[in-house]
């Protein structure tokens, strides 16, 4: 009976995502044939043709390849320097506040302004990736300091009075309590990182790039390019993160299990 109501739940949810992609792409056709020129908005149809016109050429893979590692990269990097402040900061006010300006500056610079600086300094490969962490960094970090500030007390009083390993304790407490948090940034922060990397790769455009040939299309009006190569964006930025995402959900609920078998074990 269950399984049936999680089995009809999930077909309604489907319905209810395939109802809003269909209207979408039917504002989209409409709007297309209201302008009546494809030079300024191509078809759906024309998008999905192109899109899988680009897919059979080498190239297309050799700049969605190097895009993708540069925007992994930066965000990977984002993510563990973000956790290594959060760290520090959490019951250090005087860090805290320390670190403030600077986070809360790299939050409210617009994107354009670092890219602009920073294209000064770096090469055109590094760049995207050094723009990709910028973004993430206040993401990683607020989301895991306020994850750490809101840990049970209590709870970590008692592991320090029963004289809990350090790893229990980690595995137990850190771990399951963090994971939220953890989540909620990289399902936030991957977007970021596609977005400002390629971004950076329109200004600077290293050879091998999505930027570039987004760059290329808008130089040559070649509308259904860049219509093609942005929705290639979307697709692999959304996918990219429900993935993330659902490795995510599956790394806590085997911690989960594990905790709750060690801790049965401990009791026995």
């Amino acid at each position: 009976m269950k399984a049936s109501s999680l089995s009809r739940s999930r077909v309604k949810k489907l319905l209810a995502a395939a109802g809003a992609f269909a209207f979408w792409l039917a504002v989209w056709q409409l709007a297309h044939m209201y302008v009546g020129r494809d030079f300024l908005l191509t078809s759906p149809a024309r998008t999905l043709d192109r899109m899988l016109g680009l897919a059979g050429e080498a190239a297309f893979w050799r700049a969605l390849s190097a895009t993708g590692l540069r925007v992994i990269s930066g965000f990977g990097l984002a993510m563990l320097s973000g956790a290594v402040l959060a760290l520090v900061s959490a019951g250090r006010p005087w860090v805290k506040t320390l670190l403030g300006p600077m986070i809360g500056t790299v939050r409210a610079t617009p994107v354009v302004s670092f890219i602009l600086l920073a294209i000064m300094w770096m090469t055109s490969h590094t760049l995207p990736m050094f723009i990709a962490f910028l973004m993430v960094l206040p993401l990683a970090y607020s989301n895991l300091l306020s994850g750490l500030e809101n840990l049970d007390r209590q709870l970590l009083e008692m592991t320090r009075l029963f004289k809990f390993p350090r790893r229990r304790v980690l595995r137990l407490i850190y771990i399951p309590s963090l994971m939220p948090y953890l989540t909620a940034a990289c399902a936030t922060g991957l977007g970021f990182a596609w977005k400002s990397a390629i971004a950076a790769e329109v200004i600077a455009h290293p050879a091998l790039s999505v930027g570039r040939q987004i760059h290329r299309a808008r130089i040559y009006f070649e509308v259904a390019d860049l219509f093609a190569w942005t929705l290639t964006v979307i697709i692999i930025s959304v996918l990219l993160e429900k993935v993330t995402l659902r490795l995510l959900r599956a790394l806590t609920k085997r911690l989960l299990r594990l905790s709750t078998t060690k801790g049965g074990e401990s009791g026995a």
